[in-house]
């Protein structure tokens, strides 16, 4: 505590009951007891002053109204995208479906290919 060990803080009492005597230590020690409550009872009150006046509390309520916004906004954008992620499932343009024109520029699961079948036949009938 404080880098004061107990033979230390025994060396004190010791001589504050020598120079105070046994009548009076026990005053003074209540009245110590009772400045030190006193000092932090004000030291609470400040702090509870202070955060009343600068509004904390009023940010706190505007961070969990944003948040709540927040987390509305996001469903509602979560709903949307699974919704249009339906619609474009559902559409009937798609490469299982024979009827339906296929775009090779739309497939990205496709791998690129260097030259077309064409370009590859002509090739071989040169060499």
């Amino acid at each position: 505590m404080f880098g004061i060990s107990f033979s230390e803080i025994f060396l004190i009492c010791i001589i504050a009951l020598i120079v105070l005597g046994p009548k009076q230590l026990p005053q003074i020690a209540s009245r110590l007891g009772l400045m030190i409550y006193s000092i932090t009872n004000y030291l609470t009150c400040l702090k509870h002053e202070i955060y009343h006046n600068s509004g904390v509390g009023e940010l706190i309520s505007t961070k969990s109204e944003l948040i709540k916004t927040y987390s509305k906004a996001r469903s509602a954008i979560g709903a949307k995208n699974t919704a249009v992620h339906d619609e474009i499932t559902e559409h009937p343009v798609s490469k299982n479906n024979p009827q339906t024109l296929y775009q090779p520029e739309l497939d990205f699961d496709a791998q690129p290919e260097l030259f077309d079948r064409v370009t590859l036949l002509n090739l071989k009938e040169q060499s």
